[in-house]
Formats: C-alpha cells, structure tokens, sequence
C-alpha cells in the first residue's frame, strides 16, 4: 500500500531540516569568517552582498550540474 505525503508534511519536513542545518552552517561561517565579531554579514557592503550571491549562484549551478550528469548515469545504467 502507498502512503502519501502531504505537501504540509513535506513543507514542515523540510522546514525543520533548514533550520537545524542552516544554524550549524550559519555559526560555521561566523567562526570561519568572523571569529572576532569585527565583520559579518550585516556590515557587508551592497556591493559586497550581491558578489557574494553571485557566488553562491555559480556554486548552486555547478553543484545543479552534477546531480544532473549523475542522474544521467543512473538512468543509463
């Protein structure tokens, strides 16, 4: 028999896993980038914000990339 989960289930699922890991990773770079508390994020420049998701945008294509190729190899295996 199927079960179905519901999209509020998964939105809460989901919800949850966010904020346990984007707290572990979040201190993770306060510690990496800002151990003494004299930078951070919210003393960023615009400027410096927009290079930093731009950043974060080319790594999300990459990383998109990969799954992509690697469902690929699945599928053709």
């Amino acid at each position: 028999m199927e079960t179905t989960t519901t999209d509020e289930q998964l939105r809460d699922k989901w919800l949850a896993e966010f904020q346990a890991e984007g707290y572990a990773k979040f201190t993770a770079g306060i510690k990496e980038h800002n151990p003494d508390g004299t930078k951070g994020i919210g003393r960023m420049t615009i400027e410096q914000l927009a290079r930093e998701m731009k950043n974060e945008a080319i790594d999300q294509y990459f990383y998109a990339c990969a799954l992509e190729d690697g469902i690929a190899r699945r599928a053709d295996s």
